[in-house]
């Protein structure tokens, strides 16, 4: 009886991807140190060892199958660390190409996920002494913006910086959150001053950065512009300068 076999194509790199150690062995360099790490994920560091006079540069274990020339691109970031001669604002931009580079083979592969965090909104307090950061939201919201902003609001431990930022929760859905220095939670804080603050931090979410070259514009010119239709600016602005010197 004649027997039939399936036969299936597979795919094989002819080479393996060069390990990390060849490849610093190939071009000379005996003062940079890697180190795999099981617990990042897309992100990586460096950093500089006194005694030992070297560089250590951490990846996650995907870094271990990337093609050469992403391998080369990490230590190439990792040895700008090391370079005290280099002007200031072309390391910079070189180190910008470069994290732009690997993080694009980590995206264009697959393995860049969104990363899931620990912040979980329903934990977020925005009660405070005497304003609710929710209603100061929806108010300000509603004049201002005509209901369209959406974010989670809350006081933050910090007692000067506010700030808004994204951040996933649980299961991996990107949210906005605003955050609230812990200063403008006191008795004598006037209500057009918690509005200012939290429309500033509401405009960023309506303005964005925008883009120009390797710079993030925050405060751009359509930004500053805005920020004046507030009702209350002058006061705002002058209040915080008149007490600058209690808690600013």
């Amino acid at each position: 009886m004649k027997q039939e076999y399936a036969c299936q194509q597979i795919e094989l790199d002819l080479l393996p991807p060069i390990t990390f150690e060849v490849l610093l062995q190939s071009r000379n360099i005996d003062n940079v140190g890697v180190i795999i790490s099981s617990r990042l994920r897309r992100s990586w560091y460096g950093k500089w060892e006194r005694y030992s006079n070297s560089l250590i540069l951490t990846v996650p274990k995907i870094a271990e199958s990337a093609p050469g020339d992403v391998k080369n691109a990490l230590v190439d970031w990792v040895l700008l660390l090391g370079n005290t001669h280099q002007n200031r604002r072309e390391k910079k931009l070189e180190k910008k190409k470069l994290e732009q580079f690997i993080f694009s083979y980590f995206k264009d592969t697959g393995l860049a996920q969104p990363r899931k965090s620990r912040f979980n909104p329903a934990t977020f307090v925005t009660q405070g002494r005497v304003y609710d950061l929710r209603e100061v939201f929806n108010r300000v919201n509603k004049e201002y913006f005509k209901d369209e902003i959406q974010s989670y609001v809350r006081w933050g431990k910090n007692r000067y910086r506010s700030y808004q930022m994204y951040q996933h929760d649980w299961q991996g859905n990107r949210f906005s959150l605003i955050t609230i220095a812990s200063i403008y939670n006191k008795r004598f804080v006037p209500d057009y001053a918690i509005d200012g603050i939290m429309y500033h931090e509401m405009l960023h979410i309506a303005v964005p950065p925008v883009k120009r070259g390797f710079r993030n514009i925050i405060h751009g010119a359509e930004f500053k512009s805005r920020e004046r239709d507030f009702r209350f600016y002058r006061e705002w602005t002058t209040w915080e300068k008149s007490t600058h010197h209690r808690f600013f």
